[in-house]
């Protein structure tokens, strides 16, 4: 599970201990997240117009990043 905001931070669960185990960098908020099916990789949009994709067994970082010309508001794998 993961949840997101206007913090700077996307995080993301471990639904069995109900913990934190990733705080995903996201500095202007984030508008909205979509896992894939296999749950290996997480896409987030913000209000800065980036696209992220983070594959959640890798490091904090992005594996990609794109800019749109507008905010995104839905992501879907």
């Amino acid at each position: 599970m993961a949840a997101a905001g206007t913090g700077p931070h996307v995080l993301v669960y471990d639904t069995a201990a109900w913990r934190t185990i990733r705080r995903l960098p996201h500095p202007t908020g984030t508008t909205t997240l979509a896992f894939s099916h296999d749950s290996r990789l997480l896409a987030t949009g913000s209000y800065d117009n980036t696209l992220r994709l983070w594959e959640l067994t890798g490091p904090d970082i992005p594996v990609q990043q794109l800019t749109e010309p507008a905010t995104i508001y839905a992501l879907a794998f």
